[in-house]
């Protein structure tokens, strides 16, 4: 089994006895950096940079996908729960239940509807409680 071809392994590919295994080469393709493509990786940046405004643009232009339109109601949203729910939480009260899934246009009127409670109220929180 041993050398009768030339091979410097046996049958289940191993190095015949007394024989150091030789080394497996190092990698000699081209390889891929990350981060970049090269010598002509300022061209790339500079178009997906150009991509990147363009839809920036298109965007404030409103034209959008309904993705975006979506993701945008959505950010609006909770940006009206936060607010409505610090006035609840600075007065010491529980928010209504399902607060959250209300539309944007019932947050507005609520949030209109607390901060003029507040104002009517001079703004009177309750003074924190100590446990005793």
């Amino acid at each position: 089994m041993g050398g009768c071809c030339g091979k410097e392994e046996d049958a289940h590919g191993r190095p015949p006895p007394g024989r150091r295994p030789s080394r497996p080469r190092a990698f000699q393709g081209a390889g891929h950096t990350l981060g970049g493509g090269g010598a002509d990786s300022n061209t790339q940046g500079v178009d997906a940079r150009d991509a990147a405004a363009m839809a920036a643009m298109q965007r404030a232009n409103g034209g959008g996908t309904e993705r975006d339109r979506k993701m945008a109601e959505r950010r609006q949203k909770d940006e009206l729960v936060g607010k409505i729910l610090a006035h609840y939480q600075a007065r010491g009260q529980d928010p209504p239940i399902g607060l959250p899934a209300s539309d944007v246009e019932t947050l507005r009127k609520h949030l209109a509807h607390v901060k003029r409670e507040a104002a009517a109220k001079g703004s009177t929180a309750r003074p924190p409680q100590i446990a005793l």
